[in-house]
């Protein structure tokens, strides 16, 4: 659960709202800047009507660049004016990895704050499109804003407040979207209003309820009190819609949608959902017999532990060597009358369930669909223990712990592949730069014809050779490192990883940090010498990472590499009961895979744990991405 922004925080924001409302009535100073003369101005003139021509011919990046080598030769602060107009060229035109690399490259302290404000809220919108939330309201402090035009000032609040709602710091976003408000001409709010009210229906309930249970400002209470109306506990439809009615005539100065009425009808119907009987459609022989067992033990454990508050009835259904799996669930659905089902794990079971026609009955699927395969229709929800996820989470800590340049491994698979293809589609968005990469092959047992090249130390070999030669054989070295990356990208599975991580050491590697997802770790210690992967920094389940100590006798049965499916079977217990309200707000639920959540495609993501692994072979939880 995200921690509650603290009531300083909101006598923070409150201040810096009054600061804007007395700076809109005055003329904030300006710096001056160096005069001109006029062939310098001409120069600057016509420099900016190059770049619109070959902006038009489709060539932005180029007319970026023409701009960049003339401001060059201008002195502050006109250099960086051109600099930060070369940038927004390029996020006009949907290039903002390399506008965002431009703006890093222009100096803050010659810009006066309305330069630096068209700056920082460039910077803001490539960190919005990169998820980097909590740099958004770093970017924009509060006493910058008020050095900007109206149109500058609704752009920011609009980005401040999407940021604080991001970031589950519902209160923050509500002022942040009504100060918006103040700034929008009459005609223009409504769309404002339509935009706040979305945010607070796709608020999580659990913050709300944190949130409603401290101190607000009267503006926060009311819209907790109607976001809480919008993704209620219980359903009692009348008492529902007369508090919302009440709500509306109390508060005619924020207008809702005329369709809001209908909405939350709607809504609470579709909300108003209580399983009783369940079916599961797992492979419990065969190939994959083992892997559909250990997802029974975890989901029945886990029905066992709550029995007193859901006496669900539950059929478990053997996929093995049903040819057709559409006409199996409508024979559940014909048969049992089952009011969720749960499965099938086959990739090409998932497909060919959605292919056969639409879906009656909400379904789980534990697996992801690929994105060529037949549109969904009906209640299709996906939730797997997805490696790409993985990836993608691996790039975002590197990125949040300052690893700019990076070096990746990986096997020359096609998982191997894949996952990477995923790390290095976010970890480039994100702004970072893979400065080379290395396929190995799985089959070998020593890799330092790959490591030696990768990190240069056959460069660094050579010259310790040539010492020797001078010197005779009286030198002791440890051999340099390449010197332009912090870290290293590992993709392997655990046999791999407890060869190639001894072998990094081997040839001190481990000077620099390196990164794995939980394909590296076998939660079994038994498994591995207790050394191997000392150091390594991987991410997790929190049922692997916290509660290593497992008591179940189902657990104990089970070989541990089906362990995460185990905690994945106990998931998919707590979802039959959440995906609802999971699909309709921004809940996350915290389970024993990591801390869940939805997208809006019905795609259920994990946001695993970090932790660094220890001599006894344990991961120690490191602390979550700020």
């Amino acid at each position: 659960m995200i921690k509650p922004f603290s009531r300083s925080g909101w006598q923070q924001i409150g201040a810096w709202l009054l600061l804007l409302t007395l700076c809109a009535c005055a003329t904030p100073d300006l710096e001056t800047e160096a005069q001109l003369n006029y062939f310098q101005q001409f120069k600057i003139q016509r420099a900016y009507a190059s770049a619109e021509k070959l902006v038009q011919q489709g060539r932005a990046i180029e007319a970026a660049q023409e701009l960049w080598q003339v401001a060059a030769k201008f002195p502050p602060p006109s250099r960086q004016e051109i600099q930060i107009h070369a940038a927004t060229i390029l996020h006009n035109h949907r290039h903002s990895l390399q506008a965002y690399r431009y703006l890093k490259n222009i100096k803050e302290e010659a810009l006066s704050p309305q330069l630096l404000l068209k700056k920082r809220l460039l910077t803001a919108s490539f960190y919005k499109k990169s998820r980097q939330s909590r740099k958004i309201i770093r970017a924009l402090p509060y006493s910058l804003l008020a050095y900007g035009s109206k149109p500058e000032q609704v752009e920011a609040w609009l980005l401040i407040g999407d940021a604080w709602f991001d970031l589950n710091e519902i209160p923050a976003g509500i002022l942040s979207l009504l100060a918006r408000n103040k700034q929008l001409p009459a005609d223009k709010r409504h769309n404002n209003m339509e935009h706040l009210w979305q945010r607070v229906l796709n608020s999580d309930p659990d913050q709300l309820q944190l949130y409603a249970a401290q101190e607000q400002t009267e503006a926060v209470a009311a819209w907790l009190r109607l976001a809480l109306l919008a993704t209620p506990q219980d359903i009692n439809r009348a008492r529902l819609l007369s508090e919302f009615r009440q709500w509306t005539q109390a508060y005619p100065q924020w207008p809702l949608p005329p369709s809001a009425e209908q909405t939350l009808a709607a809504r609470w119907n579709y909300l108003d959902f209580k399983p009783q009987k369940v079916a599961m459609l797992l492979p419990l022989s065969g190939r994959y017999g083992k892997v559909g067992r250990a997802i029974l033990a975890g989901f029945n454990d886990t029905h066992q532990q709550h029995s007193s508050s859901n006496n669900w009835s539950v059929a478990t259904y053997n996929t093995d060597q049903k040819k057709d799996i559409h006409a199996l669930y409508q024979r559940i659905i014909r048969e049992q009358q089952a009011d969720i089902v749960i499965g099938p794990i086959l990739k090409h079971n998932v497909a060919a369930l959605v292919a056969g026609g639409a879906l009656a009955t909400p379904v789980l699927a534990l697996n992801y669909l690929r994105d060529t395969d037949t549109q969904v229709r009906g209640e299709f929800f996906q939730f797997g223990l997805l490696p790409e996820d993985e990836a993608r989470q691996m790039a975002r800590r590197m990125w949040n712990d300052e690893h700019r340049a990076i070096v990746a491994l990986s096997s020359d698979n096609a998982w191997g592949r894949r996952i990477y293809t995923a790390f290095a589609q976010e970890y480039e968005t994100l702004g970072g730069d893979i400065r080379e990469m290395r396929y190995y092959n799985p089959e070998y047992a020593d890799y330092s014809n790959i490591i030696k090249p990768l990190f240069k130390l056959d460069e660094s070999q050579e010259k310790i050779d040539d010492l020797k030669w001078l010197l005779g054989n009286r030198v002791i070295y440890k051999p340099g490192l390449r010197d332009d990356i912090s870290a290293v990208a590992l993709f392997v599975n655990h046999k791999e990883a407890v060869l190639i991580y001894p072998q990094l050491k081997y040839h001190y590697v481990d000077r620099i940090p390196s990164y794995s997802t939980s394909h590296a770790y076998d939660p079994n210690p038994q498994k591995q010498s207790k050394r191997d992967l000392q150091g390594l920094i991987y991410c997790d389940i929190p049922f692997i990472v916290e509660r290593h100590a497992m008591q179940s006798t189902a657990v104990q049965q089970l070989d541990s590499e089906y362990w995460r499916l185990y905690a994945m079977g106990a998931d998919a217990y707590t979802l039959a009961q959440t995906f609802r309200r999971m699909d309709l707000s921004g809940l996350r639920v915290d389970g024993l895979t990591g801390n869940l959540h939805m997208d809006n495609q019905r795609r259920l993501f994990r946001t695993l744990l970090w932790a660094r692994l220890s001599a006894s072979g344990m991961p120690v939880p490191l602390a979550p991405i700020n």
